[in-house]
Parts: C-alpha cells; structure tokens; sequence
C-alpha cells in the first residue's frame, strides 16, 4: 500500500511463478510483444495483483473485451503520463478451477484485441 502514495500503479510480477513451463514461456513471450509494442516495462502484465489510482479510469476509454484488459489499462494509463511501479507476490500452484487463459479462442481473442489497441495507438 505504501508504493501507491508514489506511484499511480502498483502492477504485482509473480514471484517462483508456480505454472508448466510451457505457461512460463508463454507468459514470457506475449510480456516481450506487449512491452515493446506499448513500452510498459513490466515484468508481468498478466499477474492479477493491481492497485490503481481511480482517477485513470476517469481518463481512459476501455474497449478490451477479454484478456487484455490489464495490457489495454496500463498501455494507456503510461501514454497518459502515469506512473507505474512493481512489486513481488507469492504464487501459488491453482489447486481448483480450470485456466483458460491457455484456450486458442482466449489467445486469438487477445491477438485480434492486441492489433486493434495497437492500431488505436498508431491513429493518435
């Protein structure tokens, strides 16, 4: 709680990230493409953990549908000029419920909403 007198975001990065390797690597390669297409420089985008100021979302129009919703608020939140910083939490293997964050309908989904923001960003 301390980081969000700072800073405007507080994005969490999972620490020994307790997911099969293929998820790792996976997670690894899409945090490269979101952060040289938005250059966010976070070390995962993805990580449930966020604390916002409210006043970002007084500024940013969100049209993300899925799974880009957490790129699509931080890429915006930065070209604003808000600050973002990070910090580690504990994470720990899923012992209920089922990902879906794997599906190929989730990550076509997230490609076509990654152009699409992307190409938003081109047209300002």
């Amino acid at each position: 709680m301390p980081l969000i007198e700072k800073f405007d975001i507080v994005s969490g990065y999972r620490i020994s990230r307790q997911d099969p390797l293929i998820r790792k690597v996976s997670a690894f390669m899409w945090g490269a493409l979101v952060n040289a297409l938005f250059k966010i420089r976070v070390s995962d985008v993805d990580s449930a953990f966020k604390l916002y100021r409210r006043k970002i979302f007084d500024e940013i129009t969100l049209t993300s549908q899925g799974a880009l919703i957490d790129t699509e608020v931080l890429a915006k939140a930065k070209a604003k000029g808000y600050t973002i910083t990070e910090v580690g939490v504990n994470h720990y293997l899923r012992v209920a419920g089922e990902q879906t964050g794997a599906k190929l309908s989730v990550i076509l989904k997230a490609f076509i909403e990654l152009f699409k923001l992307k190409s938003s960003f081109s047209k300002v």
